[in-house]
């Protein structure tokens, strides 16, 4: 019998056992990875409306979460301000410098560029101001633009960073966002739609989402919002496969 000891016989089975219960239990297997279906209910969202706001709401049904802004601005270009509303999730003291954010399902009752309103995913950094006064992107499925706000001052959005609307058929379903120490890549499915830098935001500490219009009325809705430390878009197509469950804490109740 040889005394050598083969690490190779130890090592081996080791490997195929964790791959085993990967296949058998596929949500361990994503390290910090969050995400809500809206199967329950808002807890864990802190709601905020922003701007001249007249009506409507933010609400959990049946594994959508709707949301609508009602009433308002009767000619809208020739509005000084544009309704919004706020929902971002209370993660208690956070800070990535990589991270990837998906939407998935995000449908529109009116579609194409010239809709009155958006439901747009938000990344971004809390400023040194009171009352949640935040700067960072807002991310739909025709566009992206920076944007600011404050729940005192309402939001004022700046120039359009990436257009896309041309292939909103395309992104309407689902977006994946890949942050990564101020690179932002934006996804559909496995096709990179736009990418930029931006080198005055280096970390995210507030992920969320805002609606806005520009009319009478406007409603959307989401199916699900995944988040994860993980610098990869194609997650989004793992996560719709995979029973998720947080390693962050406990925070929610999640699927």
């Amino acid at each position: 019998m040889s005394k050598h000891f083969n690490i190779t016989s130890i090592i081996l089975p080791v490997l195929l056992i964790s791959v085993l219960l990967c296949v058998i239990f596929n949500y361990h297997c994503y390290a910090k990875v969050w995400k809500d279906s809206f199967d329950e209910d808002l807890t864990g969202w802190e709601r905020i409306w922003l701007g001249n706001r007249r009506g409507g709401g933010w609400e959990a049904i049946a594994g959508f979460l709707f949301a609508n802004i009602e009433g308002g601005c009767i000619d809208p270009p020739f509005c000084d301000e544009n309704p919004a509303g706020f929902l971002h999730w209370k993660i208690v003291e956070f800070d990535f410098e990589q991270l990837t954010m998906i939407g998935e399902e995000i449908t529109y009752p009116q579609e194409g560029e010239d809709s009155l309103g958006e439901l747009c995913l938000f990344l971004g950094k809390r400023q040194d101001e009171p009352e949640l006064a935040a700067e960072g992107y807002i991310v739909n499925p025709e566009e992206v633009s920076k944007v600011t706000f404050s729940v005192k001052d309402g939001f004022s959005r700046g120039k359009t960073k990436a257009w896309y609307g041309n292939i909103f058929k395309d992104t309407t379903r689902n977006l994946t966002v890949v942050f990564n120490t101020g690179h932002f890549q934006v996804w559909t499915k496995n096709r990179l739609i736009t990418e930029f830098q931006d080198d005055n935001l280096k970390t995210i500490d507030i992920v969320g989402l805002l609606i806005t219009w520009r009319g009478g009325w406007f409603g959307s809705r989401i199916s699900s919002i995944s988040i994860t430390d993980k610098v990869d878009h194609s997650l989004a197509v793992q996560l719709r496969g995979a029973q998720l469950t947080t390693t962050w804490g406990g925070l929610k109740r999640f699927e």
